[in-house]
């Protein structure tokens, strides 16, 4: 994991840490993959450094552990706290966040520490 300034992060690469604002509020989280959009708003809102890590390839296999998934299922669970998981579209919405969360953290846990 780096430490890089704003001026030098670059799309594709993936966040090592939550971004947050001077008031605490979460920008972006952990294992998001930055494109032009997110810098330049992070940008605007005054975040002069970020925590990356140094990428592998999206295509390369990565090792990640049960605590790290749970984490993620956590997460997603929280998401859709106030929401009837039973139906059926709610229930498709759920899994296609979980299986994105989990995607995003496989690709940014394969990246070398």
């Amino acid at each position: 994991m780096h430490d890089i300034p704003i001026s030098e992060a670059a799309a594709g690469q993936v966040v090592a840490a939550d971004v947050v604002d001077e008031s605490g509020q979460a920008l972006i989280f952990a294992g998001a993959v930055l494109n032009a959009k997110i810098i330049s708003s992070l940008k605007k809102r005054g975040i002069s450094i970020i925590k990356i890590f140094p990428c592998a390839k999206a295509d390369e296999p990565s090792a990640v552990d049960d605590e790290q998934m749970e984490q993620v299922k956590r997460y997603t669970d929280f998401l859709f706290r106030h929401c009837d998981k039973d139906m059926g579209v709610v229930q498709a919405l759920y899994e296609i966040s979980l299986f994105k969360q989990q995607s995003s953290r496989k690709f940014a846990l394969s990246c070398k520490k």
